[in-house]
């Protein structure tokens, strides 16, 4: 990036000089103030897992079938599920949403898991029920960073069917 701007500021210095009348180049007597400015673009990328970069990234989770001591403690954890990378030149947010109405059916078609039974959180924060509206997860100021995200899956012991329950998280980076 700053390889870019030295050389635009090189070539813009050069065609100023090309530009003005000779005379005022060798007069001593003349002066000739130049201003230059130019704005440098936000850019932001993140990705998950070294995947492809973009402005957002979705995770498929598929949860799994919880242990009887998941069921007695009600909900199951998956540690760092997910790393999140990013990189952003100016501060920046991002932001977390569900694209499902559930997370699927039991196998006998009696329970259907809502989306609020699951949470997620960056490593060592607090816990974020999602739904489909953008929530803040993270933010901060412009650089590189790696975030392990953590996946819990909430479960009441009395109400659980098994199934094939799965969720897709979308993670957006914005410009605060």
């Amino acid at each position: 990036m700053k390889s870019k701007i030295f050389l635009l500021l090189v070539v813009l210095s050069f065609v100023l000089t090309a530009t003005l009348p000779a005379t005022n180049l060798l007069a001593a007597s003349s002066n000739t103030r130049v201003g230059v400015s130019f704005s440098i673009l936000p850019f932001q990328t993140l990705s998950i897992a070294g995947g492809a970069s973009g402005n957002s990234a979705v995770s498929s989770v598929h949860v799994p079938q919880p242990q009887i001591a998941d069921l007695n403690r009600g909900y199951i954890d998956q540690r760092n599920a997910v790393r999140l990378s990013l990189r952003s030149n100016v501060p920046w947010r991002v932001k977390v949403r569900t694209s499902n109405r559930d997370m699927g059916t039991s196998f006998d078609g009696s329970y259907v898991k809502p989306v609020s039974d699951f949470q997620l959180r960056a490593t060592g924060g607090p816990y974020l029920t999602i739904d489909g509206t953008d929530q803040v997860l993270l933010q901060g100021n412009f650089g590189k960073y790696d975030f392990d995200i953590d996946y819990r899956t909430l479960f009441d012991k009395g109400a659980f069917r098994s199934g094939n329950y799965q969720i897709d998280v979308v993670y957006t980076i914005v410009s605060r």
